[in-house]
């Protein structure tokens, strides 16, 4: 539980890091302030990561903590998909970066289970202390090593030679 909910706010937290003029343009198109947008473009991914590595490094009472914040990220993603669908507005969610998906029943149906899954999570911490060993850094390692080295279309471009890293 705790792998699966950190390992996808951890790589939603990457795509906005690594593509944010995507995430930003999403964001615009859907009719947010300017100042909203600025916003949310720096303190949404801080926000994911945080969670990210608050769900894995955490034990005890603060991993409620960081689920239920996972879960209010989620409800709020949730409310703002069936805003641009009922607005007929076209445009891919920005979650992963380029690799998105259109906003759509499809991503909602994936967006509500991810919500079921960390409303389970939230639930469990309160039986359980956590699912994951006690000291977690290897985890965190491991997860973001396989991240980055899996076929990202951001690491092909960078390793065909028409972009660079810096």
């Amino acid at each position: 539980m705790q792998l699966v909910i950190s390992s996808v706010f951890l790589l939603a937290a990457v795509g906005k890091f690594l593509e944010g003029e995507s995430f930003r343009a999403v964001l615009r198109l859907s009719e947010f302030p300017e100042w909203l947008v600025r916003l949310l473009v720096f303190f949404v991914p801080l926000g994911e990561l945080g969670v990210a590595f608050g769900i894995f490094l955490s034990s005890s009472y603060i991993l409620s903590i960081f689920f239920a914040l996972a879960v209010c990220s989620l409800l709020l993603f949730t409310g703002w998909m069936f805003f641009i669908i009922k607005k007929g507005i076209n445009i891919r969610c920005g979650c992963f970066g380029n690799a998105s998906a259109k906003v759509g029943k499809g991503s909602v149906f994936r967006n509500l289970c991810l919500l079921c899954f960390a409303l389970l999570g939230l639930i469990l911490t309160f039986q359980y202390k956590s699912l994951l060993p006690k000291f977690c850094l290897e985890l965190v390692m491991v997860s973001v090593s396989l991240y980055l080295y899996s076929p990202t279309p951001f690491l092909h471009r960078c390793t065909s030679g028409t972009d660079t890293l810096f």
